[in-house]
């Protein structure tokens, strides 16, 4: 099958033959009017071969003219393939879409019961290191299939910002089997620049509960299960800091942030002169994630659907960068 390509090139060696016989056709007119004057012979010689060039030439610029037509045939039929693909690609994900909808609106969801308990807060300091664990080579991947994982929304980046929203789902066999969602009362306003992130306004949060009221439900939701985020350290420091202390049971934990750092090669401009340069992202972004991996992602920067997105990213990874047992 030509490509764009072969029909160009066709096109212009063509093209090139041509006005070279054409050239030399003009060149050898002088030479067969001399010629005439010392042999017949040799000027008929001429005429013949001039006559010969200029035909041929005519024929290579019809046959160039056809392969245009073909050119031009060719990229509608490349256009209309295109427009198709991307119209298949877009009802794939819209289908995508809407299972990951129905996905998550059936996932069984936690009671959530309110605690008036009087919990105080925590100093991140005495949280203690958080090693985070990676799947070992040959292990069964089944090791790796049950777990929470966990996201929260907050009013800013520093841990001195209230929650505005938690979510957790947990997984077994890499299937969600129930759900912890709650929006949350940061008792605060919610900056303006948060809101444009998460999209979570005060008239959302208005009359929720407050995160310290629903730790003794997200506890017995999460239990001793190993903990799955990512850039999961953002997550427990807040977690911890308003009195959730996970660390009082031996669990694992697993960072996709830290995972794709440890297997997939950020960009990096200074290696654009590199002839041999390779990277796998542009950055680890949960979304840039989504994208190497083929994880259509929803509602992204709301805690469920970013809980959704971050389990499959995890199993994607164990399946594609590592030599697990299935």
């Amino acid at each position: 099958m030509n490509t764009k390509y072969d029909y160009e090139n066709k096109i212009k060696q063509l093209s090139s033959i041509a006005i070279s016989l054409f050239v030399v056709a003009v060149f050898l007119l002088p030479v067969c009017y001399i010629t005439g004057w010392f042999s017949k012979s040799a000027e008929i010689f001429f005429i013949i071969l001039i006559v010969s060039m200029v035909v041929i030439g005519i024929a290579l610029l019809f046959r160039e003219s056809a392969y245009k037509k073909e050119l031009e045939l060719f990229e509608v039929k490349e256009l209309q393939r295109i427009n198709t693909m991307r119209i298949e690609q877009e009802e794939r994900k819209a289908r995508e879409r809407t299972e990951l909808i129905n996905l998550l609106n059936n996932i069984p969801k936690a009671d959530i019961d309110i605690s008036d308990n009087k919990i105080k807060n925590n100093a991140v300091k005495d949280m203690g290191e958080i090693k985070y664990s990676r799947p070992r080579n040959g292990q069964p991947l089944s090791k790796y299939s049950s777990f929470v994982v966990v996201d929260i929304e907050t009013t800013g980046i520093k841990v001195t910002e209230k929650i505005v929203e938690i979510s957790a789902i947990r997984y077994d066999g890499f299937k969600p089997i129930s759900a912890f969602t709650t929006l949350l009362d940061p008792e605060k306003p919610i900056p303006p620049e948060a809101s444009k992130i998460n999209n979570i306004t005060d008239d959302m949060v208005d009359g929720k509960p407050t995160f310290k009221s629903i730790i003794p439900s997200l506890e017995r939701f999460i239990g001793n299960s190993n903990l799955v985020g990512q850039n999961l350290m953002f997550d427990l420091k807040f977690l911890y800091k308003y009195g959730y202390d996970f660390t009082c049971v031996d669990r694992k934990y697993y960072d996709t942030l830290d995972i794709a750092k440890s297997k997939l090669t950020k960009y990096d401009y200074r290696k654009d002169n590199d002839p041999d340069y390779y990277y796998d992202v542009d950055d680890y972004k949960l979304s840039t994630l989504c994208e190497y991996y083929n994880v259509h992602q929803i509602n992204a920067h709301r805690a469920l659907g970013d809980c959704l997105a971050t389990a499959q990213v995890f199993e994607r990874m164990l399946r594609q960068e590592y030599n697990l047992k299935r």
